[in-house]
C-alpha cells in the first residue's frame, strides 16, 4: 500500500508539472484514483468492510 502511494504522488506530481495542471485538479485525480484502489480491495475481499459495516449498524 505504501508502494502504491508513493507511485501516485511522484505521478502526480510529474502529470502536475508536465501538464500543468491546476493543484485543484491535481487532488481531485488522486482522490478518484485512490477511490478505486479501495473500492477494488473492498470487492476482492469480499465486503466494504469491518468500518463501514459498523456504521450502517449504528445508523440502522
Amino acid at each position: 500500500a505504501g508502494f502504491a502511494f508513493a507511485v501516485l504522488l511522484v505521478g502526480s506530481d510529474s502529470l502536475q508539472r508536465s501538464v500543468r495542471l491546476p493543484q485543484s485538479a491535481v487532488l481531485v485525480f488522486q482522490a478518484i484514483i485512490l477511490l478505486t484502489i479501495l473500492f477494488a480491495e473492498a470487492m476482492r475481499t469480499g465486503g466494504t468492510g469491518r468500518l463501514l459495516g459498523v456504521v450502517r449498524r449504528r445508523l440502522a
